[in-house]
């Protein structure tokens, strides 16, 4: 069975034959990166809830980091490490999920 490319500029062959990782992710893993960073520089201090538990990106970083591993995508890593990053001075609250927001709503926002 073939495996899909679900990065049409990783070349398959490219990535077996080295141990090292190749340029391309690097510079998709940086891309990701810098978008995160670009994205968490206009936050304006809104707070997320999922099901009335605050979600810090920090942890929703860590989510997309390790999706990234599993579907082999440099891009979504790279994002994640970038949220995880911009949020590391919360590490120790990413697992609390305090309650806050609307409880009634999936997902709700406030400041």
């Amino acid at each position: 069975m073939k495996s899909k490319k679900l990065f049409s500029s990783v070349d398959e062959k490219e990535m077996s034959s080295k141990k090292k990782v190749p340029d391309v992710w690097k510079k998709e893993i940086e891309k990701g990166f810098k978008d995160a960073l670009n994205i968490t520089a206009k936050h304006d201090g809104t707070k997320g809830y999922f099901l009335g538990h605050r979600v810090h990106h920090g942890i929703v970083g860590g989510g997309l980091f390790l999706l990234g591993l599993k579907i082999g995508s440099p891009y979504v890593i790279g994002f994640g490490l970038g949220l995880m990053l911009d949020d590391i001075g919360d590490i120790d609250k990413w697992l609390e999920f305090e309650k806050g927001g609307d409880s009634n709503s999936f997902i709700s926002f406030e400041k």
